[in-house]
């Protein structure tokens, strides 16, 4: 099961993500490496994003502040240890 996930996964990446990818990089004429990692990252934390977002619409500009704040060294360090 989680080698037809990961499998799934790679079919994925490979159809969807890689040709944006490689349009990006040659609109924006950067390296390859500098656009993964920028992009790969802003996805990463456009979940964050949008929920803290919803948060501040909703009337709760503490909670959506402690999330982002809260979340930004766990994940520092979550990164860091996995390094």
């Amino acid at each position: 099961m989680v080698g037809c996930i990961f499998i799934w996964l790679g079919t994925n990446a490979e159809e969807f993500f890689v040709p944006q990818m490689e349009t990006i990089v040659q609109t924006l004429k950067l390296s390859q490496n500098v656009a993964g990692v920028t992009f790969l990252a802003l996805a990463n934390s456009a979940p964050d994003l949008v929920g803290s977002m919803i948060t501040i619409n909703a009337g709760n500009a503490n909670m959506a502040l402690g999330q982002l704040v809260g979340m930004a060294p766990c994940f520092g360090l979550q990164k860091q240890g996995q390094i």
